[in-house]
């Protein structure tokens, strides 16, 4: 996730801890049983809130393209985030 972030820093950005903080947050939302429950991968109201939950994190960040870091990491996630 972290690398998602990082491809869409402008240059200049100096605020590599403001991405690791959000990297991990967003990996927190993914890995929680509660905002990612098993089977959240199937259901397309469930990913359509992740999504959004990304979104509010990255809005700030100053990344360029940031609109289209949620449907990156909706990817991303998955594949690595799929719970059975």
């Amino acid at each position: 996730i972290l690398r998602i972030l990082e491809a869409h820093r402008p240059d200049g950005f100096s605020e590599k801890d403001k991405l690791d903080t959000v990297a991990t947050q967003i990996d927190e939302l993914y890995r929680s049983d509660e905002t990612a429950p098993k089977g959240w991968s199937a259901k397309s109201q469930l990913r359509k809130e992740l999504r959004g939950l990304v979104r509010r994190q990255v809005f700030d960040l100053g990344l360029e393209n940031w609109r289209a870091i949620p449907n990156r990491v909706d990817e991303y996630a998955g594949k690595h985030y799929v719970k059975l």
